[in-house]
Formats: C-alpha cells, structure tokens, sequence
C-alpha cells in the first residue's frame, strides 16, 4: 500500500511531457508510459491497453487511485498502472534496478531485464497472454516491449 501511495504522488507531481519517457540514473532506470503525448496533445493508448493487460488484483489508495503492479522476486523489475477513476487517466511506470538479470546502459539510456525458468512463470502469469503461451506488448513508438513465455521474460526499453 505504501509504494501505490509513493506511486500515486510521482504521477501527481510528473509533468506529462511525451508518452513514453525515461530517466537513467547510476544502476538504476525509471521508464513512464503517459496517456497523454504533450508534445502533440494527442491521447496515447500504451497505458490503458497495458492496464487492461494486466491479470494482477486491482489496489485501491487512498486517493481512491486504482492500480496494479507486478515484480519480481529480487524487486530489481517492477511495473505499476495507475487507473484514476476521477479523470479516467491510466498511466504506467516501469522501474529497472542494477542486478544479474539486468542490464542498464545510463549513456545510451537502454534498460533490459531477462529472466527464465519459475521466476518468469510467475511474471507470464500476471499478463492476459494474446496467443497460446505468448504474451507481447509493444509501445506506439516501439521504444518499450514486454515479451514473455512461460518460462522466459523479456523486457527491454532504447
């Protein structure tokens, strides 16, 4: 309950500045799918299908903010959605930490994590697959994907 609270206070006080951004800090990276392009105005969609792809049990803050999250065993990966009710806004954070299964590069700004065996069982678990033991999401611009099996999960950002 505390991290959706922490999660719900980083959204409120992010300024929206594209759809999907990223910041890199030393072993560490913090990537945002934004429903809404500032640059453009337009609506970006990556976070509502996200949240709807997610099968993890809803949370409630609260702010009455909903949201879901996944990690791994190690907390080195997590993705959390936030669902505001009040505004109808879905947004979606991915934070990568340092460790064996992962790797950030902080100058070329790329974030990957791989993981196989029961681990990335239980991620697949947490995602509707779209196809028989597949699951794969990909942002608009590409920037961010999501690629999981049941025994191998992928998650990679440039």
């Amino acid at each position: 309950m505390k991290f959706i609270t922490i999660l719900s206070i980083l959204f409120s006080t992010t300024l929206i500045q594209a759809a999907t951004r990223s910041l890199f800090m030393p072993d560490q990276a913090l990537i945002l799918i934004q429903g809404v392009d500032s640059k453009t105005g337009e609506i970006d969609y990556d976070p509502y299908v996200l949240y709807d792809l997610i099968t993890a049990p809803v949370l409630v803050g609260p702010s009455g903010d909903e949201g879901k999250i996944i990690k791994s065993s190690d907390e080195k990966w997590s993705l959390t959605c936030v669902h505001r009710p009040s505004t109808g806004i879905k947004q979606c954070q991915v934070i990568l930490r340092g460790g064996s299964h992962s790797k950030i590069d902080l100058i070329g700004e790329t974030a990957e994590f791989k993981i196989d065996g029961v681990e990335a069982t239980e991620l697949f678990n947490q995602f509707a697959p779209q196809k028989s033991n597949e699951f794969e999401f990909i942002t608009t611009g590409g920037a961010l994907k999501i690629i999981s099996h049941p025994n191998k999960f992928h998650f990679k950002f440039h």
